[in-house]
């Protein structure tokens, strides 16, 4: 990967590469790890290339006024064999007040999820977030979900989630029955 050095900031900082293929649809992820370039090319060895898996995200927005968001959202889900970047793109009706959404993304395979990494660029008219839950599943380890319950602002940074095993409605946390 390179580029030809040219406009007025030419530095190019690369994490990685995500190539499609047309005949068979396949995806593989090409890690760069940060690589800064200036008018020079980066190389990649063959260990640095994975294939990709899909990932199957599911959020809840909230109800309350003002919770949608028009940000690009940057979730990297956490595995027991590593992570995988996901980006959400808020803009139309996406991400909008009391929508479920699903979208479909490809990563690295991650094994067994425990966290997640959540944060967004701040970008379009309203771009805080109200997420209620956000749910991934893969073909290999089923569904995990992440009770949020906040507004996720870019001021926050990068805010962590423990995941748990199953669907948001199955993970829900129980309202304590008040005594008499």
């Amino acid at each position: 990967a390179g580029h030809d050095n040219s406009g007025h900031f030419p530095g190019w900082k690369l994490d990685y590469i995500r190539i499609g293929t047309a005949q068979d649809g396949d995806m593989v992820h090409a890690e760069f790890g940060g690589q800064w370039l200036k008018g020079d090319t980066a190389v990649l060895s063959a260990e640095s290339v994975t294939k990709c898996v899909p990932f199957h995200v599911f959020t809840k927005t909230s109800n309350k006024i003002n919770s949608g968001t028009d940000a690009i959202v940057s979730i990297t889900l956490l595995g027991e064999e590593g992570m995988s970047a996901l980006t959400l793109n808020g803009r139309g009706k996406p991400l909008d007040r009391g929508r479920v959404d699903e979208f479909l993304c490809y990563g690295p395979r991650v094994g067994v999820p425990h966290a997640l990494l959540l944060s967004q660029d701040g970008s379009g008219a309203f771009s805080s977030w109200r997420c209620e839950w956000i749910s991934i599943s893969d073909d290999e380890h089923g569904i995990f979900t992440a009770h949020v319950q906040r507004v996720v602002k870019k001021p926050d940074g990068v805010l962590q989630f423990d995941l748990v095993r199953g669907d948001a409605e199955a993970t829900a946390p129980q309202e304590e029955e008040e005594e008499e």
